[in-house]
């Protein structure tokens, strides 16, 4: 429904010009995407309001975007499926954080995240333009630094410095 509503929107802004077909394709694919993670943003939004735990949900979203960006991701075929993946997602980082995990436990996560990290990063779909090598290397490294930033950021909580 989204794609086609993505389409018809594009076309009707292609009236007076004159994209090429791949062009037109990349333009809806690209619409889609956004109206797609808009309204799953919307819906998640509300959920995690609802469940009392929004600030905590904003907090992983925007670090969980960012390593989407810098490390890509598959994708799922559709919206629902891609919906609930994401809604588990997020339940599990926040039920994680909220987990008596011991530091040591959490340090194996953080080495077994950062290897497949560097291992797969970045991931790119067949829509997405092929990334240089150059680039690859600092996607690897700014993956990295995130979860190492994540990894910090969940120590403070645990042992705050200002008491």
């Amino acid at each position: 429904m989204i794609k086609r509503i993505s389409s018809k929107i594009i076309f009707k802004l292609n009236v007076n010009h004159f994209y090429r077909e791949t062009e037109i394709e990349q333009m809806i694919y690209s619409l889609t995407a956004l109206l797609n993670n808009f309204t799953k943003l919307i819906l998640l939004l509300v959920i995690f309001l609802f469940l009392g735990n929004l600030k905590e949900f904003i907090f992983a979203f925007i670090l969980s975007t960012v390593l989407r960006v810098i490390s890509g991701g598959f994708h799922l075929k559709h919206y629902w499926t891609c919906f609930l993946f994401s809604l588990f997602y997020y339940i599990s980082l926040l039920e994680l954080y909220y987990l008596q995990v011991s530091n040591i436990t959490m340090l194996l996560l953080v080495i077994i995240f950062s290897i497949i990290l560097i291992c797969l990063t970045p991931i790119a779909c067949k829509q997405r333009e092929a990334i240089r090598k150059t680039d690859k290397k600092i996607c690897k490294l700014l993956a990295l630094c995130l979860v190492l930033l994540y990894y910090y950021i969940y120590t403070l909580k645990k042992t705050p410095l200002i008491a």
